[in-house]
């Protein structure tokens, strides 16, 4: 992460105004053509480095109170750089996403398995939580007036199939201005479920286990000379077909039944509820490690769900899952020995 932030300081510097940040992310996208970039040093340490990454806050969070001082430092440092980096550097908005997802996890996690969740905590985590997503809304809102769509002109510039409802009460509560970002995260939370609906249309094309994943099309792809599957993916044939193409949102399960069926989706997604609820267990339980990061890694993709299937779109998403998984597979057992304390409660229930 230090290199990327001189890489950013290098290349534009960083930005504390958000509408400055929301012209980084525009700038950085224009022209863009997807499958065209470069394997770079940069784009390799970022791609490869998102699994060690994703531990260090995960279990950074986990750990903090138990760890000595330089390493509360190095983690604190990490969070910080990551915001620099990616949400003022560049004005992406799932870093920072994800920040807020591994914090409200892990706290909660934590305080549940050692008996301290009370009221009053989940009153502290819903005020940031409820602050982080209007961090998100105003910088989603600087994106969109940075390419000339505003709550006036919405139904004019964004999409032909995406209607707004002028009269709407909302409106004229908050006015223009605070009721833009909030109609934008209603789109986000409605609109994949209409690409959805599209995809329920379309005749089933199966695309070879690489369909639901861009970052695995591209490798079989560049590497081995496979068909670029994910182009007749659900997504991409509801974008022939009605102009709703992939670049809108689908839910991850549009993109999944291209792999795997829609009853296979439905089967597939009751194996991944089953890890998620024996990784809860085991955090309550044990604070195994490996559960909580299992635990964190799946509410990412529960709050991306009605979107689009994030923990196999980008490369970094692609390792991390990978990773996590792989690592749990192999030794989350080993540690779901209770912890001393809850040994002596137990004894003493015996007793």
């Amino acid at each position: 992460m230090t290199f990327e932030l001189l890489t950013t300081v290098a290349s534009g510097g960083i930005h504390f105004d958000l509408a400055l940040s929301a012209n980084a992310y525009i700038d950085t996208y224009t022209d863009y053509v997807r499958n065209s970039g470069s394997y770079s040093v940069r784009f390799l340490l970022t791609s490869f480095g998102a699994y060690p990454l994703f531990v260090a806050q995960v279990l950074g969070i986990f750990y903090f109170k138990d760890i000595d001082r330089p390493s509360r430092l190095a983690v604190i440092y990490l969070f910080v750089v990551t915001v620099l980096v990616y949400t003022l550097g560049g004005g992406k908005q799932k870093q920072f996403g994800d920040i807020i997802i591994y914090v409200v996890t892990v706290v909660l996690a934590k305080q549940a398995a050692s008996g301290k969740l009370r009221l009053s905590t989940i009153i502290k985590v819903g005020a940031f939580l409820f602050s982080g997503i209007y961090l998100l809304l105003a910088l989603l809102a600087f994106r969109y007036q940075a390419i000339g769509v505003s709550l006036v002109e919405l139904n004019l510039k964004l999409h032909p199939l995406i209607q707004y409802n002028e009269q709407y009460w909302l409106a004229d509560l908050l006015g223009d201005s605070l009721a833009f970002p909030v109609v934008m995260f209603s789109g986000y939370l409605g609109q994949g479920y209409y690409g959805l609906s599209l995809s329920l249309e379309q005749p089933f094309t199966w695309t070879n286990f690489a369909g639901s994943s861009y970052s695995i099309s591209v490798i079989l792809n560049q590497f081995f000379g496979a068909e670029f599957w994910v182009t007749q993916s659900y997504p991409y044939l509801v974008g022939y077909a009605t102009g709703w193409g992939q670049t809108k949102w689908h839910t991850v399960f549009s993109w999944l039944a291209s792999d795997l069926t829609w009853p296979g989706v439905v089967m597939f997604m009751g194996w991944m509820g089953f890890i998620y609820g024996r990784s809860w267990r085991e955090v309550i339980l044990y604070q195994n490690p490996f559960a909580i990061m299992v635990f964190a890694m799946m509410n990412i993709g529960l709050a991306y769900a009605p979107a689009n299937n994030q923990l196999m779109h980008s490369p970094g998403a692609l390792s991390t899952s990978i990773g996590v998984l792989i690592f749990y597979f192999l030794f989350h057992a080993n540690f779901n020995a209770a912890p001393t304390t809850i040994r002596r409660l137990r004894l003493r229930v015996k007793r």
